[in-house]
């Protein structure tokens, strides 16, 4: 949980490329946004790093 607004939610991306038969198994963290109780934006990252560092931007622009 990242505030009262804001949710950082770890999901898991499976794949398997048909032709090549590579797999793909990898952690992504996704930011999600809410008012009035609804989904106003979601954005996906890679680490949890950088969700960590998006929700904090998000903070210091809501308190500019």
């Amino acid at each position: 949980l990242a505030g009262p607004e804001r949710l950082i939610a770890v999901e898991r991306a499976e794949a398997l490329a048909r032709g090549s038969g590579v797999q793909l198994d990898q952690p992504t963290y996704a930011v999600q946004e809410f008012r009035d109780g609804k989904v106003l934006r979601m954005r996906t990252y890679r680490s949890r790093q950088e969700a960590l560092e998006a929700v904090a931007l998000l903070e210091q622009d809501a308190h500019a």
